[in-house]
């Protein structure tokens, strides 16, 4: 693998931490690579012949392959991370207005039984009153807990969304550089761009 091979891979790998899905990713990307190289034909016949002009046509070729097999590999993971921003925020506008119409519901409850228990004569049914919009008002309260871990969780899919995005743009962007010294260096500051948006 040339060394322009090996920053896309440390690129995909930092893109979305130490997670099983970095992992995948970076298989999926080597597996991909391997097949896509295995493929092309023209990669195939240059590699017959060891010229220090055909090996530098082999990293280039390489590099060509592994940088569009990592701009698929991304496109796909952001379309899956994108179906789970969307799955989220559908989930998080759910447990809103379910907390939002138990919140309106409790407090209306409550104030039935109250008025039953000021203005009525007798305690057992306001009481009972009373206690149910307590219980309303306790569960809606745990949904909106709920839809906080969920709009939690929705950060976090919106940074490694814009991780991926930045891989795909920095790696599309370096794809047309024809100079393949210069594409490394541009990849490998991509790497380092990339880093901190982990940490």
């Amino acid at each position: 693998m040339s060394v322009g091979v090996d920053i896309i891979v440390s690129i995909l790998a930092s893109i979305l931490g130490s997670t099983s899905v970095s992992r995948s990713l970076v298989e999926a990307f080597r597996k991909l690579f391997e097949e896509r190289k295995a493929k092309d034909k023209e990669l195939a016949s240059l590699q017959a012949e060891r010229s220090p002009e055909e090996v530098a046509k082999i990293q280039a070729k390489e590099a060509d392959i592994a940088t569009e097999t990592a701009i698929t590999v991304l496109n796909s993971t952001y379309d899956a991370t994108s179906q789970i921003r969307d799955e989220r925020m559908r989930q998080a506008r759910y447990a809103f207005n379910a907390a939002l119409t138990l919140v309106v519901v409790g407090v209306l409850i409550i104030f039935t039984g109250v008025a039953m228990l000021w203005f009525g004569n007798s305690v057992e049914p306001g009481a009972i009153t009373v206690g149910v919009g307590a219980i309303t008002e306790v569960v809606s309260a745990i949904l909106f807990k709920l839809n906080k871990e969920v709009n939690v969780r929705l950060d976090e899919v919106r940074k490694e969304l814009s991780a991926i995005e930045t891989a795909r743009i920095g790696l599309g962007l370096a794809k047309e550089i024809d100079n393949l010294e210069k594409r490394d260096d541009a990849i490998a500051n991509l790497a380092e761009r990339l880093q901190p948006q982990n940490g």
